[in-house]
């Protein structure tokens, strides 16, 4: 990837709150994966998910993620009898199902979203997962998962069946 050559002003490091009020704040993204490391940007960024490295995180899920001031976004290919262990988190989560059929458990209730569906889970809400076809799933949570950029996901890094 080239760099812009424009210098910029890093807004965490080299501005005060007059040359960006916070509402206008330039945005800063993390991509991991990309060969070069993560990279950060205050402007418009454009990603192919095939540019960024798959991390095998357990038998049955790979998962590539763009994370950005707020928000990380994510692509999982998850495989049938895969199961993402019971926890719960403090980022809303929204999660997209593209193809395939996962089933959500909560307490005392269950969801089966195949492609076409979308799920929102609140902050804080147990639940697990269990792949019960191959999907490919985009995944949308706000905050930002920090747990993710610090390798820090013990559960979802249990075993998992499948692939």
């Amino acid at each position: 990837m080239t760099a812009n050559k424009t210098p910029r002003i890093d807004p965490v490091t080299e501005a005060d709150e007059e040359s960006f009020p916070a509402s206008d704040a330039p945005a800063r993204t993390v991509v991991t994966g990309i060969k070069d490391g993560p990279l950060s940007a205050s402007t418009a960024m454009h990603y192919r998910w095939s540019d960024i490295a798959p991390e095998q995180v357990n038998a049955s899920t790979i998962r590539r993620y763009v994370t950005g001031d707020r928000v990380t976004v994510a692509r999982f290919e998850l495989a049938r009898g895969g199961v993402v262990p019971r926890h719960s988190h403090e980022n809303e989560q929204v999660t997209c199902v593209l193809s395939g059929a996962l089933k959500f458990t909560f307490d005392g209730q269950e969801i089966v979203a195949r492609a076409g569906d979308v799920v929102q889970i609140p902050s804080w809400l147990e639940h697990e997962v269990h792949v019960l076809e191959d999907a490919l799933v985009i995944d949308v949570f706000s905050p930002l998962r920090q747990d993710w950029i610090d390798k820090t996901d013990n559960y979802f890094r249990a075993p998992g069946r499948g692939r």
